[in-house]
């Protein structure tokens, strides 16, 4: 779904007009996270399992890093979680590069390519991850103890193809504070 379509109009639309009838934080959380969802699934659902996935690693990585370690294991595990979210990354970006590499190298002449699509926004994500990881290691940000609230920061739709890459201190207190909508003109 590209921002200047007219579907992104009639999402964007719709949206708006749930937004406003629903009531409460946790609902208005809940939409939008789902509306992301929704946009992200518009360029291939099969990958809302890896933006899950990438959101269940950045969420546990900051939970476990955030408790009180020896700075030794603290790092240890920043580094573990690190190093998992930069191999999705690789996996998509390269793996068909050094597939296609090897083979060459033996003398295949037959390379069948692996099929390997490359997921939008992937690298975004990836750095989002780190972002947060890195964060909660430095103790610039707490660890948010909700799922909800990390993955509406992580899969946020507005920012979620064209970024910028947001620091986790500056968006999750956004978050945290009520959603106000205003429908004077």
């Amino acid at each position: 779904m590209i921002f200047t379509s007219s579907t992104f109009f009639v999402f964007a639309l719709a949206l708006a007009v749930l937004f406003a009838l629903v009531r409460g934080q946790t609902g208005r959380e809940l939409l939008l996270l789902g509306a992301s969802y929704v946009f992200y699934a518009a360029w291939d659902f099969r990958f809302l399992a890896l933006i899950g996935g990438y959101t269940l690693l950045g969420w546990i990585g900051g939970l476990l890093i955030s408790r009180k370690h020896p700075p030794q294991r603290s790092l240890f595990l920043t580094g573990v979680f690190v190093a998992i979210s930069l191999s999705g990354l690789f996996f998509f970006k390269y793996a068909e590069l050094l597939h296609t590499t090897i083979f060459s190298f033996l003398g295949d002449q037959n390379i069948k390519p692996l099929g390997i699509v490359l997921p939008i926004a992937i690298s975004f994500t990836t750095f989002e991850v780190i972002s947060y990881i890195v964060d909660v290691y430095r103790g610039t940000v707490a660890p948010t103890h909700s799922l909800r609230k990390y993955a509406l920061f992580m899969a946020f739709f507005p920012r979620l193809v064209a970024g910028p890459i947001i620091r986790p201190a500056q968006f999750l207190p956004q978050i945290e504070s009520p959603i106000i909508f205003c429908r004077r003109i």
